[in-house]
């Protein structure tokens, strides 16, 4: 079961990465490429997750602890990268809100 379009979406972030950061200090990292960067780490552990789970759905020599693990790691990653677009878009709608 993968998380389709998570690749596109961290390339279309990446070229939106350039922006420094609000309020960032010197040399920090933009919001948008850190989001990129998780964005591709939750594209490779749901891909591994994925085909440990097909090797062993096939007899393809993937252990059941391997499997879990992997598993376990993927879901951590969509609930982090879930909340961290929860809270920017919550951030968001606030900032809207204020009378100028």
């Amino acid at each position: 079961m993968g998380v389709p379009g998570v690749g596109a979406l961290g390339s279309a972030l990446t070229a939106v990465s350039g922006a420094p950061a609000a309020g960032g200090g010197a040399g920090g990292a933009g919001f948008g490429q850190a989001l990129a960067g998780e964005l591709t780490r939750l594209a490779q552990e749901t891909s591994t997750a994925n085909s440990l789970a097909t090797q062993f759905a096939t007899g393809g020599g993937a252990n059941l602890a391997a499997v879990m693990v992997a598993t376990a790691q993927a879901d951590l990653a969509v609930e982090g990268v879930s909340t961290v677009l929860a809270k920017a878009l919550s951030a968001y709608q606030t900032v809207m809100q204020m009378s100028v």
